[in-house]
C-alpha cells in the first residue's frame, strides 16, 4: 500500500475516523492493530516480524517493570531481537 494509492486513501479514512470514535481506553488497540494491518498491507511477511517485535518488546517490559534486578538483561534482549 502506497500513500498515493486509492487503498491508503480508504484505510486512512477507516482509520481515522475509528481512532476518533474509539474511547481514550480502546485508542492505543486501534492504533496498534491498524498498524499491523498497514504494515502487512505493504508485505504480508512482515506481520509476523512486527507481532514478535510487539510480543518480546511487551514482555522485556513487563519483566523490566516487575525485576528490577535483571533490567540489562531485558533491555539487552529486547534490543538484540529487534535489532537483528
Amino acid at each position: 500500500m502506497t500513500f498515493d494509492s486509492f487503498r491508503f486513501l480508504l484505510f486512512f479514512t477507516v482509520f481515522f475516523t475509528a481512532f476518533r470514535l474509539s474511547s481514550s481506553k480502546l485508542k492505543p488497540y486501534v492504533f496498534l492493530f491498524g498498524s499491523y494491518y498497514f504494515y502487512s498491507a505493504l508485505n504480508p511477511l512482515f506481520l509476523p516480524i512486527i507481532l514478535l517485535s510487539t510480543f518480546t518488546d511487551y514482555f522485556c517490559a513487563i519483566n523490566i517493570e516487575e525485576r528490577p534486578k535483571f533490567k540489562n538483561f531485558f533491555l539487552a534482549t529486547s534490543l538484540t531481537l529487534n535489532l537483528s
